[in-house]
């Protein structure tokens, strides 16, 4: 699914696999109000509109093939969990490679490269590899975390996560954006 909008209802995309091999060549820009490239197995873009708290529910969905992309964005399952958008249950066995040509821009997440408002990942696993060749943000979970009222709950890694950019990297997350604060 290229994007889910959540505009006059909730949007659900439930129990889809995807076995086939992904390849996107080069394109997509990663600026501010640029046209970016989204690039996943299931769902490139899950959004609603900015007055709404409708969501995007991404459910009991499988990733199993490989994706090879040289764009800014590209993850196993939701290439940008933009606003409110949930993915829970779903489980990722391909290994992503990235190529993006433009050094240290790319976002690459093996579940979602970004999360924004509201998203939640839930109950979710990934057992594929993110490898990134051109200094490229990497995580193992989500690359940008980029809002302070996320849920995080029962998610899992054991890929394992290359890149050659210094810092954006992690296991679980590249960065967060916001200061998190933990209670007992």
């Amino acid at each position: 699914v290229g994007l889910a909008f959540a505009q006059n209802s909730e949007v659900e995309i439930s129990r889809i696999t995807n076995n086939a091999a992904v390849t996107a060549a080069g394109g997509g820009n990663v600026k501010n109000n640029g046209d970016a490239a989204h690039i996943a197995g299931i769902l490139g873009f899950g959004t609603n509109h900015a007055d709404s708290k409708l969501r995007v529910v991404v459910s009991g969905c499988e990733n199993n093939g490989n994706i090879t992309s040289a764009t800014g964005r590209t993850s196993s399952i939701v290439a940008a969990c933009n606003r409110y958008t949930t993915v829970q249950d779903c489980e990722n066995n391909g290994n992503i490679t990235n190529s993006y040509a433009t050094s240290g821009s790319a976002r690459i997440g093996a579940v979602t490269c970004i999360t924004g408002a509201e998203c939640q990942i839930l109950n979710t696993v990934n057992h594929g590899d993110v490898i990134c060749t051109s200094k490229g943000a990497a995580a193992g979970i989500v690359c940008l975390v980029s809002g302070d009222d996320c849920l995080f709950s029962g998610v899992e890694n054991y890929g394992d996560v290359i890149t050659d950019h210094a810092s954006y990297k992690g296991t679980f997350f590249g960065k967060f954006l916001m200061v998190f604060r933990f209670s007992k």
